[in-house]
């Protein structure tokens, strides 16, 4: 079973953690308001470092206890009516909590003449924070819905991240893309242009949850195999990909 729903509801529970924590802060820094004995050292240490770290520690190093064991992608896809699908990497959880952490961060409080803080009621900030806050939620539903994810489907390579540049499987040059090298994200592809040559096209892999080794090796198969292209998105073609192809470290076997 795929750990991605745990790990999608795990990074959104984090990330509202992190809202609430924000939207505390500014309550937080009022603490020492009129400690005027204290070091500048001290005070900057206690009233403003502290309360950054009570918000983002127990988020992000939250996560990262959760999503560290799933952290080595696998060879694998997911199979859909579309294809063959490598879906977005758990590391996406992160940009969800610093979303979470900046949406909270919209100015809703101000300072009160007495040192402490009330509910802002200036038109003008009512309606910045308003626009700011429609437009970080637009952006967050936006990438909720279309994160970033590589299909393959029996006609092209599909890589969406913030666009969806499609690659036919007879452009793609064949022998390659290379298996990346260590802590390498993204594999480079030669695509053929219309007027003869190849261009070379990046293929990001830091947002998609496949292992980049066999995933180099899936493409260049398909690319140099077509007979095997109309199988694609069925479960006894990823079987027989993974039996032929399982292996990440080593080359591919003779299919």
């Amino acid at each position: 079973m795929s750990p991605l729903p745990r790990l999608r509801a795990a990074a959104l529970g984090f990330a509202l953690l992190a809202l609430a924590l924000r939207l505390l802060m500014p309550f937080w820094w009022g603490w020492f308001d009129h400690a005027d004995d204290l070091p500048f050292v001290v005070y900057f240490l206690v009233d403003f470092v502290a309360p950054l770290l009570l918000a983002t520690l127990p988020t992000f190093g939250g996560y990262r206890l959760v999503q560290r064991r799933h952290a080595r992608p696998p060879a694998d896809f997911e199979i859909t009516p579309a294809g063959f699908v490598a879906p977005s990497s758990p590391e996406i959880g992160y940009q969800w909590i610093l979303w979470g952490f900046l949406v909270g961060g919209l100015p809703v409080t101000e300072r009160s003449p007495d040192g402490g803080r009330h509910l802002a009621m200036d038109p003008f900030m009512l309606v910045t924070t308003g626009i700011m806050f429609i437009s970080c939620a637009a952006a967050v539903t936006w990438w909720l819905l279309r994160g970033p994810r590589i299909v393959l489907t029996p006609e092209h390579l599909a890589v969406r991240v913030w666009r969806t540049r499609r690659f036919a499987w007879d452009s793609l040059a064949p022998g390659g893309p290379v298996p990346p090298a260590p802590r390498q994200h993204q594999l480079a592809l030669l695509v053929s242009r219309p007027g003869g040559g190849h261009d070379q096209r990046s293929l990001p892999l830091r947002w998609a949850y496949v292992d980049g080794t066999f995933l180099a090796w899936v493409i260049r198969h398909y690319a140099e195999h077509p007979e095997h292209r109309t199988a694609i998105g069925t479960a006894a073609e990823l079987r027989r990909l993974r039996a032929a192809l399982g292996h990440p470290d080593h080359a591919p076997a003779a299919v």
